[in-house]
Order: C-alpha cells, then structure tokens, then sequence
C-alpha cells in the first residue's frame, strides 16, 4: 500500500538479514534500507532523479523496491558508508520535496491548468537549426 498523503518518505532501518550477492557485480554485496511505507511512482522517478543528479563520490546501484531500497555496494568503499547514508538522506529528502511539489501544483491548481500552463510554455519553444 502507497504512503498516505503527506506523509514524507524515511529510512526506518537496514535489513540486516538481506545480505546477498550480486551476480553482476561480484564483488558487490546487495542489502535493503527499510522505507517507512511505499513509494508512489511520481515519489520513484523524483528519487531516481535525484539519484542520478545529485553528486556523491560513490553511487553504488541501487533500485526502489516495494518498501525497499535494494543497494548493491562494495566493501571496500565501507570508510564512505556513512557518508553514502548521508547522502541517501538528502536523495529521499529530494525526492519527498519534488513529491509534494508535484502533488500541490495537480491538487491545488486542477489537473488541466499545468497542462494549459506548460502548452503555452512549450508555444515559446524554438527548434534549432
């Protein structure tokens, strides 16, 4: 079941029973974050972004599963590993901002305003040459 609005998106806890290999990256050992309820899709693609987007020196993979995060991470990176927690925090702090910012423009403005909005905005949109 999705989180109920607006109820922001934390890590609760790390499975600690969840240890596994990965067949990919063999080095790796995959482990899960506990969210503290499940992800919407919008909350999935922000925190994806913000993944991607957002610097850290590492970025192991990682996947948004149910009420999971499913991270594949090596060992030999364990002296960053609070440092990667840290900045899980400011990915899931992102993606609930971009979450509810979304969720305001829809529930505030309509469903067709933005739309109306954004067709305008794109009317001012050049092609290149």
């Amino acid at each position: 079941m999705a989180c109920p609005l607006p109820e922001p998106i934390r890590m609760t806890s790390i499975d600690l029973e969840s240890l596994e290999d990965v067949d990919d990256i063999p080095e790796a050992i995959a482990f899960r974050v506990n969210l503290s309820c499940q992800p919407r899709e919008i909350w999935r693609q922000e925190f994806d972004a913000a993944y991607h987007r957002m610097r850290n020196p590492i970025k192991p993979m990682i996947v948004v599963e149910e009420q999971t995060l499913w991270v594949a991470f090596l060992p030999r990176y364990v002296d960053v590993l609070q440092d990667y927690f840290n900045f899980l925090g400011r990915v899931v702090a992102t993606a609930n901002a971009e979450e509810a910012r979304t969720l305001e423009i829809h529930y505030r403005e309509g469903r067709h305003e933005p739309r109306d909005r954004f067709r305008e905005d794109l009317k001012r949109v050049r092609m290149p040459d």
